[in-house]
């Protein structure tokens, strides 16, 4: 998971590569806001919609950046009025791409129970990515023992069956180089 100082240095840096300028209209820096508290219910953003409420109480959002063209969905903590967590990515058929997880330091929602959530509620029908940090392999390898999720990988334009802990086929440094072209897939059994 990154940092939130990471989160914003990256998008920041994409948003350059893409668009050639420093668009920096991004949500999460409205809503972590640099720690100050966030009010979704005060928010002007006309985009941000309450989607749903967690079985430990956060709040689910959604809002889109039509600068940079990227969907967010965000966890509200509505005890400590802190946004806790978002994920933002492409949103393409339901499906959320090429996806940038940050998170408050005071998080109480672990981003598996997030991304479950999702899933579930059927915010989105599917998660994908193909990069894969160590602590992203973590959530991933969590997501895939949470109820009602199944996760595989799409390599060649073919499934294929990933299981966590017996292979390293979602690990780019070890086996076969051109591995990193696999995309995982989570979505709802």
């Amino acid at each position: 998971m990154k940092t939130y100082s990471q989160f914003i240095t990256e998008v920041y840096l994409n948003t350059i590569k893409k668009t050639g300028k420093a668009v920096a209209s991004f949500r999460s820096e409205v809503l972590y806001n640099k720690g100050r508290r966030w009010n979704p219910e005060k928010s002007s953003d006309s985009t941000l919609k309450k989607l749903s409420t967690t079985s430990s109480g956060h709040h689910i959002y959604s809002s889109y950046d039509k600068n940079t063209g990227y969907h967010y969905f965000h966890a509200y903590d509505p005890e400590k009025k802190k946004s806790t967590i978002t994920v933002q990515g492409r949103l393409r058929n339901g499906v959320l791409h090429n996806l940038y997880l940050a998170s408050h330091k005071d998080n109480t929602l672990p981003a598996h129970k997030f991304y479950s959530h999702l899933l579930n509620k059927e915010h989105i029908t599917a998660l994908a990515s193909k990069n894969q940090s160590p602590g992203a392999k973590s959530v991933w390898g969590k997501l895939s023992k949470e109820k009602g999720v199944n996760i595989h990988g799409w390599y060649k334009n073919k499934p294929v069956n990933i299981k966590y802990g017996e292979d390293e086929t979602h690990d780019a440094k070890k086996g076969d180089p051109s591995i990193r072209d696999m995309e995982l897939v989570a979505h709802k059994k």
